[in-house]
């Protein structure tokens, strides 16, 4: 939700749930609720249709369903599309993707892959919620795509830690997708890094 709140109003977003736990601003906005009559995958194929200008998708877990939405990104359709989807970092996410039947030259179409992890605070006795990773995947052409961490959560300062080496080329694909000049892309890193 945090993420999305960075959207243009403007943008056509198509979202496509299970059970509906994303709640945006935007008002042009499409709600897909996938059950037995209508699954996953057909409602991602589907959204194509609509022409969106963003794709949210709640939950991927099975093949048909990534492979409806790395289909969806290699179409080429709209600025940028989003998903969860179930791995402990983002090595094991790429991993996981071919397990699952993608071929590794397309994982080229993803950009960022941002971990949060769950976690008990003994001393408070509370669950805790954070972004620990955010890593880009580092487009190669011959070969598997590689990771390249930007962020790491240092749990002894409590926050994410900025490699600087990291991710250079991605700041101009940031900003070019949610329509701000690259020369703000410091200030509204530092905006959204107040919200997370």
């Amino acid at each position: 939700n945090t993420l999305f709140s960075f959207i243009p109003e403007k943008d056509r977003v198509v979202i496509i749930e299970e059970t509906p736990e994303l709640y945006i601003k935007q008002k042009h906005q499409v709600r897909l609720i996938a059950n037995e009559n209508n699954s996953m995958d057909n409602l991602v194929a589907d959204s194509l249709r609509m022409r969106p200008d963003r794709i949210i998708v709640g939950e991927v877990r099975t093949p048909n369903e990534l492979k409806a939405l790395v289909n969806t990104m290699l179409a080429g359709q709209g600025k940028s599309s989003f998903a969860t989807f179930h791995a402990q970092n983002s090595e094991e996410a790429l991993i996981r993707m071919t397990s699952l039947g993608i071929n590794q030259i397309d994982l080229n179409a993803f950009d960022l892959i941002i971990v949060q992890r769950r976690w008990t605070d003994i001393n408070n006795n509370k669950t805790i919620r954070k972004i620990i990773e955010i890593s880009c995947v580092k487009k190669t052409y011959s070969g598997k795509p590689e990771i390249e961490k930007i962020f790491e959560f240092d749990k002894k300062k409590g926050k994410l830690i900025r490699n600087k080496k990291a991710g250079k080329g991605l700041e101009k694909r940031i900003s070019y997708s949610y329509g701000f000049d690259e020369n703000d892309f410091d200030k509204k890193l530092k905006e959204i890094m107040v919200e997370i």
